[in-house]
């Protein structure tokens, strides 16, 4: 007979086990025409570390992204860190033959089909296009997924940010969209009660960071075609608006991102082929 603690260590294991029950849930998901779903779980900090340092040189230009990396990082530090079911998918061939479809942004499939076969990219996420029924397919596994979770009362999470940086290295072949049901260290609602994102961003970052994402709540009385942005008290007296145009200064940032990302990738590689 044994007695365990009640703590990480302890129940770890289980979440493993919850995961490969997600996996399982993901695959008998009903589809809408018959796309092939794959699955993959990793465990431990050697393999997810890899992912969020991804995460965080993307999170350079992207705050949403910054966000999950430092929730995970925050895990991985203290010694307890996630279990990702990673969930894929090919959407960038159509398996029917509709006409009246377009939904990729092309006339009919067959035209999708000859395009994608030729510039095959990350999904959505960062090239497409993606054929809309596989992504379709691919949106009901990963609820079916993540209900198995709850079910099981494992805090989880989908995340796209935390796909893109199993995808990008590598960790799931002949796919073109990944998302990640990332799942526990067991507590309570660790994604979306984050303590280290109020840690991470002051009041005042937060503001700016909504009214660049959400503007139309911002806005004052529209009916004269260019209306007031409440971006402070004296918003009245001090007229701001918004307006479309290029940003110079985040195409530049962006571009500087790359370079990070292409480097970290070219030496993860190098590492693993040096490992095998």
């Amino acid at each position: 007979m044994a007695i365990l603690d009640g703590n990480y260590e302890a129940l770890h294991g289980s979440v493993v086990e919850v995961a490969k029950l997600c996996a399982l849930a993901a695959l008998k998901a009903p589809k809408l025409t018959g796309t092939e779903i794959k699955t993959k779980i990793i465990v431990g900090e050697v393999d997810v570390r890899p992912i969020v340092d991804v995460m965080e040189i993307l999170g350079e230009v992207s705050a949403f992204v910054q966000g999950d990396a430092q929730t995970i990082k925050q895990n991985l530090d203290a010694g307890t860190p996630p279990t990702l079911l990673l969930i894929g998918v090919n959407a960038a061939k159509s398996p029917v033959s509709w006409e009246d479809c377009g939904a990729c942004g092309f006339g009919e499939c067959g035209e999708f089909n000859r395009h994608a076969t030729k510039n095959f990219g990350a999904g959505t996420l960062f090239a497409g296009p993606s054929c809309m029924a596989r992504v379709i397919d691919h949106g009901i596994a990963m609820s079916w997924a993540a209900a198995a979770a709850w079910h099981h009362h494992v805090d989880n999470r989908l995340q796209a940010s935390t796909g893109v940086g199993a995808f990008l290295l590598g960790y799931m072949q002949d796919v073109s969209l990944v998302v990640s049901l990332t799942m526990g260290p067991p507590g309570f609602s660790i994604y979306y009660d984050r303590k280290s994102m109020k840690r991470a961003y002051t009041d005042d970052v937060i503001q700016e960071m909504l009214m660049r994402n959400i503007p139309a709540l911002f806005q004052g009385f529209p009916g004269d075609g260019l209306p007031k942005l409440k971006h402070s008290k004296d918003w009245m007296a001090d007229w701001r608006f918004t307006q479309v145009g290029k940003d110079p200064e985040f195409e530049a940032k962006n571009q500087e991102v790359m370079g990070k990302l292409q480097a970290y990738l070219g030496e993860f590689q190098a590492k693993r082929q040096i490992q095998a």
